[in-house]
Order: structure tokens, then C-alpha cells, then sequence
């Protein structure tokens, strides 16, 4: 609370257990959002993702879909988000559970377009190598890499 000139928060995914039955005004709340091609195409339509963790996320796959649509990240730098979001290049960090910090980095890229164009134009060449092309080729490198030392050693 207390951004100023705040743009609506957008909340998609799968409602739990846990999560509230009502939210502040300004809060749009989309249950459900469902297949994953609605839940990427949507990032088309942010300024950008904020991922408050407060646990090491071992990566953050939120993250890296915005960062994909070329998206700055505002995430605690905490566990994987905060090697994969690299601070004042991509994104930018704030402490985990420090809301002022939060408020004051969403504050800034709210406010500064030009940062969010240079944070999301970085964001995207490094979500590059996230790629499932990529990755897929990186597991069949070390497969074969694996079978042709057990092939050697036999």
C-alpha cells in the first residue's frame, strides 16, 4: 500500500486454500487462468512482474516468462530469483518481506519508461537461454557426454 499513481495489480494463477476472499480496490484477481498461453500472452499487457518471495524459490519461473515477454522484474533477492534477475539490469531487487523497498522499486519503474524498456529489452536476451531449446540441448549434450565416458570406461 501507498504507491502513489499506482497502475491496477493483476493477480493470475490457480486460487489455493490459502488465498484471500477479498482484496484492496485496484486489484484485479483472475482465477484460473488457464491453458498457459493465456497466463504468457498476459504478460503483453503489464508494466511489469513483481515477485515478493519471502522462501529461496530454487528459480522462478515467473520471473523468466516475463522476463521472456521482455518484462523488469521487481523480486526479492532471495534463492534463484536472485541469480537469475540481475539487479538494475534486468529488474531490480528488494529484500524479501521489505515493503518499503517494494513500494519504492515499483515506484520506480512505474515512473520511468525508459528503465523499464532497458531492464525489459535485458530481461529478454537473458531469458534466451532459458529457452527450451536450450535447455533440451544442454540435458542431450551431457546424456551423450555421459554415455560416451561410460562407453570408454567399459
Amino acid at each position: 500500500s501507498g504507491l502513489q499513481d499506482r497502475p491496477p495489480l493483476v493477480l493470475a494463477g490457480i486460487r489455493r486454500f490459502d488465498t484471500p476472499s477479498s482484496f484492496p480496490d485496484g486489484v484485479i484477481v483472475t482465477d484460473d487462468v488457464l491453458p498457459r498461453e493465456e497466463v504468457l500472452r498476459g504478460w503483453g499487457h503489464c508494466l511489469a512482474a513483481v515477485v515478493p518471495s519471502v522462501w529461496p524459490e530454487p528459480f522462478g519461473l515467473v520471473a523468466a516468462e516475463a522476463m521472456a515477454a521482455g518484462k523488469p522484474v521487481v523480486a526479492a533477492a532471495v534463492g534463484g530469483l536472485a541469480e537469475l534477475v540481475h539487479d538494475d539490469v534486468t529488474g531490480v531487487h528488494v529484500p524479501p518481506g521489505d515493503v518499503t523497498a517494494l513500494r519504492n522499486a515499483l515506484e520506480r519503474i512505474v515512473a520511468d519508461a525508459p528503465l523499464r524498456a532497458r531492464l525489459g529489452a535485458a530481461g529478454r536476451e537473458r531469458a534466451q537461454a532459458y529457452s527450451a531449446d536450450v535447455v533440451v540441448g544442454a540435458w542431450e549434450q551431457v546424456f551423450h557426454d555421459v554415455l560416451e565416458t561410460r562407453a570408454q570406461a567399459v
